[in-house]
């Protein structure tokens, strides 16, 4: 009999509704979310007694390409991969499945008893039990006990700073470390005093919140790395679907540390005029009005300041994932995000949206922002579009060079 045959059974061995999906080269059993709706219907993951997000594929899917990467191009060794956080074990299992034989071993676990018994039926059904364990223990006490790691993923519900420190201890040298935060709230300025709490920097609800958030995770996964004297160097960050992604090559030369940490400090921007500009270093000097209108100006920080993205390492992605194009369902959204991540990287930091107070003031409406990118390539400046926001767009022209072309040409933008 098949999986599906004998799914009655496995409910009632596991104690929960069931169903079977398949993601990648994996046949997974998930909790059926549809059971475990509310009394409106509405579907939430996290109230199912194991939890299993469908829209997190394109973020394993690009895991799976990342992964893939780096075993071809940075390491020389057969992967020893930690999932420390596993659930179902999705993730795990397509890492065993889809990086071909340079995976020596899997090691998975949850807290959650429930989770690893559904994690080891479907280790069995995708028949990876050689080399794929699981464990029902704490996820830092699993990176502590089971010696180095290649690549460490942590994606948790809610912040993965907990749990950093010790990833970084069980990382290898020219190890791959995969982090998630879906606490987007605290990042973005809803909550600053949670942000400072948790990131030990400041945060604020403003145009470019997003990119702010994200910089700020970087720079905090960089710090914990730093205290244990290893450099974090960011290979790829990126927001999707209400939460960060990023991922780090794990050095243990101190030269890099003091190279990498010269790339943090804050941004300085004044909401009266929408003029940004950064400060690298631990405790630089900051003005106390905006240089540009004397209005009242916030700083935010310590945060990234370097790039989002390697260049190498995101066009070997685009390849990764351009000849697995035909398996991935998620293909042309991640095709899309990469490509505009990767024009990004040639633009100063921080984004402008389309409804900020500087535009809306001077042009009277909305703008499309690929009319303003168009117009503003054409007179010369450098411009995208940006992943983080669909109002957004980067350039390296400055607010009154913006609203000085734009105003030249308005019959353009009406179009």
């Amino acid at each position: 009999m098949g999986v599906r045959e004998n799914l009655t059974e496995l409910e009632e061995l596991i104690g929960m509704k069931l169903d079977i999906v398949k993601e990648g080269r994996a046949t997974i059993i998930v909790p059926n979310l549809r059971a475990y709706a509310d009394e409106h219907g509405h579907i939430d993951p996290a109230r199912a007694p194991v939890f299993y997000n469908p829209v997190m594929k394109a973020n394993r899917d690009v895991a799976i390409a990342c992964a893939n990467v780096y075993s071809k191009h940075y390491s020389d060794n057969d992967l020893r991969i930690c999932e420390p956080l596993c659930a179902t074990g999705v993730r795990g299992i397509r890492y065993a499945l889809e990086i071909g034989n340079k995976v020596r071993e899997v090691i998975m676990g949850d807290i959650n008893e429930q989770a690893v018994k559904l994690a080891k039926i479907n280790i069995y059904i995708n028949r990876v039990e050689d080399y794929v364990k699981v464990y029902c223990t704490e996820a830092n006490k699993l990176m502590l006990n089971y010696g180095k790691f290649n690549v460490i993923d942590i994606d948790p519900f809610g912040s993965p700073i907990g749990f950093v420190q010790n990833a970084v201890r069980a990382i290898s040298h020219r190890g791959l470390i995969a982090v998630t935060a879906t606490d987007l709230a605290p990042l973005v300025g809803v909550y600053p005093l949670t942000c400072k709490r948790r990131y030990f920097s400041i945060s604020t609800r403003c145009p470019f919140s997003r990119e702010i958030g994200l910089r700020i995770l970087i720079a905090s996964i960089i710090r914990e790395g730093a205290m244990l004297e290893r450099a974090l160097i960011p290979l790829l960050s990126y927001y999707m679907d209400h939460y960060f992604r990023a991922y780090f090559l794990v050095l243990a030369k101190l030269q890099c540390i003091d190279d990498i940490l010269k790339e943090v400090g804050y941004i300085v921007y004044c909401p009266n005029c929408s003029g940004r500009w950064v400060k690298r270093g631990i405790l630089p000097l900051i003005e106390g009005k905006c240089p540009r209108c004397n209005g009242e100006i916030v700083v935010c920080g310590p945060l990234w300041l370097g790039k989002l993205a390697e260049d190498r390492f995101i066009a070997l992605i685009k390849e990764e994932i351009e000849m697995r194009r035909h398996e991935l369902s998620t293909y042309r959204r991640i095709e899309r995000t990469l490509n505009r991540i990767e024009r990004e990287l040639r633009l100063p930091p921080f984004y402008y949206r389309v409804d900020e107070p500087f535009l809306i003031r001077r042009m009277g409406r909305e703008l499309s922002p690929r009319a303003i990118v168009q117009i503003l390539r054409e007179h010369g400046y450098e411009a995208s579009l940006t992943h983080l926001d669909p109002k957004g767009f980067k350039t390296d022209a400055k607010p009154e060079d913006i609203i000085k072309i734009l105003s030249q040409n308005y019959e353009l933008t009406n179009e």
